[in-house]
């Protein structure tokens, strides 16, 4: 299957390539398709955490959460 890639999300991928951070074009769509599931679950989780919320859970503790969030981001930058 073919698709036409609009010039502005062409020149984004090649200058991807351009500087070594990705192999090919491919490589650029791959994670990108991958880092937009993400997004999308992390919507769904928060929706999720919302309707709970609004049904009367009062969730985590403030600090709880921050040190939840916390290990969550040291774990994808280690």
């Amino acid at each position: 299957m073919i698709h036409r890639i609009p010039d502005d999300v062409q020149a984004e991928i090649d200058a991807r390539v351009a500087s070594g951070q990705y192999a090919d074009d491919e490589s650029v769509l791959r994670e990108a398709m991958a880092n937009l599931r993400e997004f999308d679950e992390d919507v769904a989780k928060v929706k999720e955490a919302i309707d709970d919320w609004q049904a009367g859970d009062k969730g985590l503790p403030l600090e709880e959460a921050a040190e939840l969030v916390r290990r969550k981001v040291e774990g994808k930058s280690g």
